[in-house]
């Protein structure tokens, strides 16, 4: 009988302890780094072979209107530093420009091409290379952009590319259209 007891007192205190820790993270269960108590590299620069893109990555936050930055040189991408970093349980998102002001293209310009299977290296301030296979690429129109599924928890580590795309609306001054690609590790 003591047996039984004993487990039942086990089993009760591990279940209070799971809720407490549950309870605590906001009633979700957050995820966390890549197998290690470090933190994966901060992003210096992006290589995606097939587009012969090989450039410098600006760390940003979030712009004036509560959106993520986007880089100060067209010829550099954006990585949101709010985010998780790559290599990291979730999704790292980097963002390019389509072209500049003059509508000569930046180094975004052909995301939409990239295919399954295609390779991008991110690599951090420690010089590791984190290789990451594209899974994926979509188009979202601006007023439908899945923000919680890009931006949002996700189960595996994914490196996430966005860039502008579609027709330019003179009025508002936007891109109707946006590209997105979702890598993951191989």
């Amino acid at each position: 009988m003591n047996r039984v007891l004993l487990v039942l007192v086990v089993l009760i205190m591990s279940s209070i302890g799971f809720f407490v820790f549950f309870w605590s993270q906001g009633n979700k269960i957050v995820p966390t780094p890549k197998e290690t108590n470090q933190r994966a590299a901060i992003p210096q620069r992006l290589i995606i072979p097939k587009l012969n893109v090989d450039t410098s990555v600006e760390s940003v936050g979030l712009d004036a209107n509560q959106r993520m930055d986007v880089p100060k040189n067209v010829n550099n991408v954006a990585w949101y530093n709010l985010g998780y970093r790559p290599g990291e349980v979730g999704n790292s998102v980097m963002a390019g420009h389509f072209d500049d002001i003059n509508g000569k293209p930046a180094v975004f310009y052909n995301l939409h091409t990239l295919k399954v299977g295609d390779d991008i290296i991110s690599i951090g301030d420690n010089n590791m290379q984190t290789k990451f296979v594209v899974s994926q690429v979509e188009e979202y129109d601006y007023n439908n952009f899945p923000i919680e599924q890009v931006f949002g928890d996700f189960p595996i580590a994914r490196l996430i590319l966005i860039t502008c795309d579609g027709t330019f609306d003179q009025a508002k001054h936007i891109y109707l259209k946006r590209t997105v690609v979702y890598s993951r590790l191989p």
